[in-house]
């Protein structure tokens, strides 16, 4: 572990909660006081036991595979069992454990485990972790494994002792999350120092491969022989299969430095180096030649890997019409972080009562009780009583405020006022028909069509294009719209409405349409968006927008693009309409607000890394403030109250 200490000038903190107890938590019958109750067997054909003593203490559990078998259990009677009952959380690293005692001692004479991550099936899991050897007296075996990501529950699978008969007890997780060392990337074979082992060769032109055991930087190494040959020549490490970033320790988004040593034997042509990404690759990177090439140099590329990458390949390049030797093919980790950067600053903690989890609390100060200013940010809900205010303003107060009313911008939007159906009028009031309809169109307000009725209330929109069974077709004409209503642009608003395509013959594409006008009534933007997939049952269409900067009112729409075949038919059924917009604010109040002196310490943190802060009144002795903080790249604050005696802190960064 690399230890960073940095101490702070002088400040109060108080009451932060205490560091937080790893707590065992046993695998169902994980002490095998009920015998073999909750375990499920299973094996190559070898014998389990299950004394009532001799344990650790008390029952346990006996593997018998000295016949040569394999066998295995998995806690739970074979059910995963869910992380909430033992109190983990997926994507997190705990350590497990179990007690073992070799009874018998075979083939190394170990025992093991393997977890696996489930979420209704297999999603990953840790392989036999098998322990060096089982020792023959009672010891404790940890094994540490990192939850997938998505499981909601695991299986924890103890596992034999190869021609050993091994005894069981105390099988359980730790449930406080651990932070896992970094694992460090390795190229299989990266120093040649197996010759060719790992590694794939492609060429285009006739160039030949070799790996001397001497000559290297030192030792073994690779040579690729280009003279005189044409097209390309690459060798591709662990045998052109792609190596998961996991294995390698690496995360997508991330630049890193990959390096390998290169010497030129023949020609004026260093090799080169090209990353493949699953999916994408780097293009090919060819360095500038260091010195005349003749020595041994290395050579560094930096190279990020594309966020949505989830394996790589590492692919060095031959050196056109030369011969270049190859060693120590590596990628570098980052270094790691110096002491954590800290700052302190008197001020104030203003503090108050939340009444509702809905309405926000913004901190306000003044210097007359006149003139307020807002400070930082607002907070929602009651989980927040208090804010750090920076310096001492003469008067403080907290603006509570009620969350805006929200309307539904569409007048109508049920179609449940009715008008009188006319040739612009689909028979609802504020809705209209664009485009008199021809022979074969049909907008009409119903209460029901066939076996259809209304998604909610009594009134739909009913929407029928048909064309007639032969002879020449004039596509049926099809268009209504709201009246417009005001939008104002620059805001985001989610538009939603309730569909159904009773009929669906021949070829049609129904669209909703978005109009946006300004203070002039002139368009300035439009679209059409297809919901030809919706099918015979009531389903939501919806779609987030944003109204362009400039836009007073909109109007909203449905047309249905028939074509011209023979006996097509087309019915789209609407309701529901909503587009939800401010329409009340909210109510504000002021609070009465508390105030003390006050102190933040304020440090930027790294992503994995762990923190403590610690406080003293002499310098010499430390104790704990609070839990240890756990780093995610951005800053992390601790507030309290100023009160004597003075104190010193110190904050220390574990990187692991």
């Amino acid at each position: 572990m690399n230890l960073f200490v940095k101490n702070l000038a002088f400040c109060a903190l108080a009451g932060v909660s205490g560091s937080a107890i790893a707590a065992p938590m046993l695998m169902p019958n994980g002490d095998f006081t009920a015998g073999g109750a909750n375990w499920n067997q299973v094996s190559g054909g070898i014998a389990y036991s299950y004394p009532a003593t001799g344990g650790n203490p008390d029952g346990y559990g006996i593997m018998d595979a000295t016949n040569g078998q394999w066998a295995i259990w998995v806690a739970n009677n074979d059910a995963p069992i869910p992380l909430a009952s033992l109190g983990l959380e997926a994507g997190k690293t705990y350590v497990f454990k179990q007690d073992m005692i070799t009874l018998i001692s075979g083939v190394g004479h170990r025992g093991g485990v393997k977890i696996e991550s489930w979420n209704g099936a297999q999603l990953s899991n840790s392989g036999d972790m098998f322990a060096t050897s089982t020792s023959g007296s009672w010891e404790t075996y940890s094994f540490t494994y990192t939850i997938d990501p998505a499981a909601t529950a695991i299986k924890v699978v103890p596992l034999w002792g190869e021609n050993s008969s091994i005894g069981y007890d105390n099988i359980l997780v730790e449930n406080t999350p651990v932070i896992p060392p970094p694992v460090v990337p390795v190229i299989p074979n990266g120093t040649f120092s197996a010759g060719g082992t790992a590694w794939a060769f492609f060429q285009g032109g006739g160039q030949t491969v070799s790996y001397p055991g001497t000559g290297g930087n030192p030792d073994g190494c690779a040579v690729i022989d280009s003279v005189g040959k044409g097209s390309y020549a690459v060798i591709v490490a662990n045998n052109n299969v792609p190596m998961s970033l996991a294995s390698l320790g690496l995360t997508a988004g991330k630049t890193y430095t990959f390096q390998q040593d290169m010497k030129i034997l023949a020609g004026t042509n260093i090799g080169g180096l090209k990353v493949e990404f699953v999916p994408g690759f780097s293009g090919e990177l060819y360095p500038t030649l260091i010195g005349d090439g003749s020595t041994w140099e290395t050579y560094s590329f930096q190279i990020t890997i594309p966020p949505a990458c989830t394996q790589i390949q590492v692919v060095p390049l031959w050196g056109p019409n030369s011969t270049v030797a190859y060693d120590n093919i590596k990628i570098l980790l980052p270094p790691p972080p110096g002491a954590p950067a800290a700052s302190i600053n008197l001020g104030t903690l203003v503090g108050w009562t939340p009444t509702s989890e809905e309405n926000t609390y913004q901190v306000q100060e003044s210097a007359d009780s006149y003139d307020w200013t807002d400070v930082g940010t607002a907070s929602t809900g009651t989980s927040v009583t208090s804010q750090f205010a920076l310096g001492k303003a003469p008067f403080y107060q907290v603006v509570e405020k009620t969350p805006d009313l929200l309307g539904n911008g569409v007048y109508n939007p049920g179609f449940e006022t009715t008008a009188a159906p006319t040739a612009a009028n689909p028979g609802a009031e504020n809705w209209n028909i664009v485009v008199p309809p021809n022979v074969g169109a049909s907008m009409t307000v119903a209460s029901s069509y066939g076996a259809d009725v209304p998604y909610e209330g009594s009134q739909m929109l009913v929407i029928e294009s048909s064309t007639p069974s032969e002879g020449p077709v004039t596509p049926p004409n099809t268009d209504v719209r709201s009246d417009y209503f005001p939008l104002p642009g620059g805001g985001t608003y989610t538009f939603s409405f309730h569909a159904l395509n009773a009929v669906k013959t021949g070829g049609a594409n129904p669209q909703y349409s978005f109009e946006f006008f300004n203070s002039s009534n002139v368009l300035i933007g439009n679209s059409y968006t297809s919901f030809a997939s919706v099918g015979s049952t009531w389903t939501k269409v919806e779609q987030t927008f944003t109204a362009p900067a400039g836009s007073a009112t909109m109007r909203i729409g449905w047309i249905q693009a028939m074509g011209a075949g023979n006996g097509w038919q087309w019915v789209s059924l609407i309701d529901g309409v909503s587009l939800p917009t401010p329409s009340v604010p909210g109510e504000e109040y002021v609070l009465e607000a508390t105030t003390a002196p006050a102190v933040e310490v304020t440090w930027e943190t790294v992503d994995g890394s762990s923190y403590q802060v610690k406080s003293s009144t002499d310098l010499s002795f430390w104790s704990e403030v609070g839990a240890p903080v756990i780093g995610d790249g951005s800053p992390f604050s601790i507030v309290e109250p100023l009160s004597p005696p003075k104190k010193f802190y110190q904050i220390k960064q574990t990187t692991p």
